[in-house]
């Protein structure tokens, strides 16, 4: 344990992201293994921790896209000219000190020709390649860390040695291998771009990996500019109790969650919520009784054994007929996948899945969601386009979407920040139309603040909170231009946002335009 704290503090100090004094301790968890433990209590909203990865690079799955390897951009690639077969996208990002290393290392591995076009194999294994560029204290924090054994592990070097033919050392495959279980264990994925093209990249974050995984967990995170990830607290948080993320998607449902933590995490979870049947109340795994219209719920008699069975009627359905029933529904959800259809989505969500799952389960809540998304954003749904019953349907979703969030107990998260947003969006929509008087900055606030740090933050989002950081800290220098440059940035139609801090004393006493 001594060894881990000085490496993690050595870590922390060398990206310049130390603190003194820090809210967190290491110890030994309940749960098995280590973990973080609060030493103070911790207030809602307030920043726990900031983490750097070690390791930054493209996800393997088959759905990454091709990225420039060094700034990970989608546009203007081309194949590097020392023929590393690794995509990049500038002569900049080509001589960048990363990338010229791990070029380096792949043009000395060739058995045969050099790849003169971009290979999309090698791009995403290079990961684990890159723990070879790692500084000794670097590696050996990455010793320490948790990893996975088995064999869908370290695939990658499978690719690299069996596909690509490259001839890497004896002990430079150890390392790769012993990096590919670390980061199926603990690396997490890394949104970068902007609105219009983003990628999901994988990094390790050697702080942020002690931290065990709870289905209603009291952390959140998101990543600034430079990648860093920025750990605070969703709920308050006592002095002693464990600092929990969750691994999943808090909207995804026990039986859901338990099969993917079990196959990618190899745990079976027992956390509060997995033991609570309804998950507290919401019954988001429910399924409509087939005798009596009540609600079904799964219950375990073991880690192996499911069965649903109604709390009203004690009617029992087997596993394998709800898998199927998923399995039905879940191909009829798919095809929305093709098209945005908000007409169908909503009809399939009315009419006809109303006799098999209730409105509250994860199904009919991923489908919400993705309205969300769909309404105002999607070219043939803007927000001017969108039709009263439209809008109020949105409205509606938003408003039960945080219902939800509530009842889960999933404090500021970063979903609740983003749907605090979209129901903004809907009432200043309403405002618009009908010229109300009624003020709805609230819903703003709590987003701005619990998005604020956030690089994948709405660009709106972003761009008042600058606005309002200057006015915070940056008085005595400003000026009416300084502000309508940063104000020009909002959209037309968001403008109105500062018209009351225009009106405050605060704002009053700023030097006018000349």
């Amino acid at each position: 344990m001594d060894e881990l704290n000085y490496l993690i503090t050595e870590h922390l100090k060398c990206s310049k992201i130390y603190e003194e004094n820090a809210p967190w301790v290491i110890k030994n968890s309940n749960i098995g293994g280590r973990g973080l433990f609060a030493n103070r209590d911790i207030e809602i909203g307030e920043v726990i921790y900031r983490d750097n990865a070690i390791i930054l690079g493209p996800r393997s799955s088959m759905l990454c896209p091709m990225v420039c390897v060094s700034c990970y951009s989608q546009e203007n690639l081309y194949p590097c000219s020392r023929n590393c077969g690794l995509p990049i996208c500038s002569e900049k990002c080509e001589n960048s000190d990363v990338h010229f290393q791990e070029c380096q290392l792949l043009v000395g591995w060739k058995r045969e020709c050099l790849y003169q076009e971009i290979n999309s194999s090698l791009m995403k294994c290079l990961t684990p390649i890159r723990s070879l560029l790692l500084a000794d204290n670097k590696k050996l924090l990455l010793n320490l860390l948790k990893s996975h054994h088995g064999a869908q592990h370290g695939y990658e070097v499978d690719i690299l040695k069996g596909k690509l033919g490259l001839n890497f050392k004896e002990e430079e495959e150890n390392l790769m291998r012993l990096t590919c279980t670390v980061l199926d264990a603990n690396s997490f994925e890394v949104t970068v771009g902007n609105e219009e093209g983003r990628s999901g990249l994988r990094g390790l974050y050697p702080l942020s990996s002690l931290m065990n995984h709870s289905c209603s967990p009291n952390t959140m995170h998101n990543f600034d500019k430079h990648r860093n990830m920025i750990v605070k607290a969703a709920v308050f948080i006592e002095k002693g109790q464990e600092l929990f993320h969750s691994y999943t998607r808090l909207i995804w449902g026990t039986p859901v969650r338990r099969t993917h933590l079990e196959r990618t995490k190899h745990f079976f979870c027992t956390c509060s919520r997995c033991n609570d049947p309804t998950e507290f109340g919401t019954n988001i795994s429910g399924i409509v009784c087939q005798k009596c219209g009540d609600v079904a719920l799964p219950l375990y008699d073991s880690e192996s054994h499911v069965e649903w069975k109604c709390a009203t009627c004690k009617f029992v359905l087997s596993n394998d007929k709800v898998c199927l029933l998923f399995r039905v529904l879940g191909s009829r959800v798919s095809q929305f996948d093709e098209c945005d259809d908000v007409e169908e989505i909503l009809k399939f969500l009315k009419r006809q899945i109303r006799n098999y799952l209730p409105p509250s389960n994860q199904i009919s809540i991923e489908l919400k969601y993705r309205l969300v998304w769909i309404l105002g954003h999607n070219p043939k749904y803007l927000w001017n386009d969108l039709s009263d019953d439209l809008l109020k349907e949105k409205e509606e979703i938003c408003r039960e979407l945080l219902k939800l969030l509530e009842m889960l107990r999933a404090g500021q998260s970063k979903m609740r920040g983003l749907i605090l947003y979209e129901l903004y969006r809907c009432m200043q929509e309403w405002k618009r139309r009908y010229r109300l008087a009624d003020d709805h900055r609230a819903l703003l606030e709590e987003a701005k603040e619990i998005l604020k740090d956030d690089v994948n933050a709405p660009k709106e989002i972003q761009n008042v909170t600058h606005i309002w950081q200057l006015l915070q800290h940056d008085r005595p220098a400003l000026n009416w231009q300084t502000i309508l440059h940063q104000f020009g940035k909002l959209s037309p139609c968001r403008r109105g946002e500062l018209s009351v801090w225009k009106e405050t004393a605060y704002i009053k006493n700023l030097k006018p335009l000349c």
